[in-house]
């Protein structure tokens, strides 16, 4: 999984001005083959695209889209979402409070969706990146805040309520709150596999 991280956060810091070849999907289902910029903050509220090489660079709304598909040279595809989501707090309380939509990777789709979030944080000591997990159930509106990993003092956490999300299925749950071998945070990405292999 760290690797998937690595790839991600230098594919997005420093080629964030790239036009990429990609597909836009709106909500509507309706799709635009383009060449497009990575967002340039998680909040992006546009995406700077153009239909042509040469061609002019255009400017859709975050709101408008449902996904980006990024097709990069080594064959690797990159998927963002634009979605509202409940961060850890607000769990915790009990509260809906959604925050502002962000730009997430999708890491997994299907009936649970498992999205990355990635935050750099710039301190007078150097910087921090810290990397946000949220489940999105089908029928949800909102991804949920389900883990968090920091490299940097190496904490893989899973949220205290992480257990909850997969009660669909009483043996990953279960194995989750009991921190068993190969269901803690750093399987993240295998537990929801295994989800929703079911």
């Amino acid at each position: 999984m760290s690797s998937l991280l690595i790839f991600i956060c230098e594919n997005t810091l420093s080629q964030i001005n790239v036009f990429r070849s990609a597909v836009i999907v709106r909500h509507d289902g309706t799709q635009i083959e383009c060449q497009a910029r990575y967002p340039g903050t998680n909040n992006a509220k546009e995406i700077n695209y153009r239909t042509a090489e040469n061609g002019s660079t255009q400017k859709m709304k975050s709101a408008e889209i449902k996904t980006i598909r990024y097709f990069l040279n080594d064959g690797k595809v990159v998927e963002k979402e634009y979605i509202p989501y409940l961060n850890s707090a607000e769990i915790e309380r009990d509260r809906q409070n959604e925050a502002e939509p962000a730009w997430m990777d999708v890491l997994v789709r299907g009936k649970m969706t498992l999205y990355l979030r990635t935050v750099n944080q710039i301190y007078s000591r150097g910087r921090s990146m810290t990397y946000y997990y949220y489940c999105r159930k089908e029928n949800d509106k909102l991804a949920s805040e389900i883990s968090y990993t920091n490299y940097s003092d190496g904490s893989q956490i899973f949220r205290t309520y992480a257990y909850q999300f997969f009660s669909d299925h009483p043996t990953i749950s279960e194995k989750i709150k009991n921190n068993e071998r190969g269901y803690t945070a750093r399987f993240i990405e295998d537990i929801v596999k295994e989800f929703n292999s079911e």
